[in-house]
């Protein structure tokens, strides 16, 4: 993830990304969350998807081990959350 991380922090752009209905599937110490969202650069529509977050518990609470998502420019339905606040 340094790499995902470090490329983020270097972006001047302003970056909003927004999710909304996450599902969460959980079983002792292991858990998925599945949720749709949106993505903006500058105050500008950029792409939605879904994102989908595997975690583990530790003793110091739930920790993420694998992040994937979905990037779509196109057919994105409209967010619930309606358009972004300026």
């Amino acid at each position: 993830y340094t790499t995902l991380f470090r490329s983020i922090a270097a972006n001047k752009s302003q970056l909003l990304e927004r999710i909304w209905n996450p599902q969460v599937l959980m079983r002792g110490s292991i858990a998925m969350v599945w949720a749709e969202y949106d993505f903006h650069a500058n105050g500008q529509f950029n792409h939605c998807g879904v994102d989908t977050f595997l975690m583990l518990k530790t003793d110091e609470g739930w920790k993420a081990t694998a992040i994937s998502y979905t990037s779509e420019t196109e057919g994105c339905k409209p967010s619930p959350l309606g358009p972004p606040k300026q």
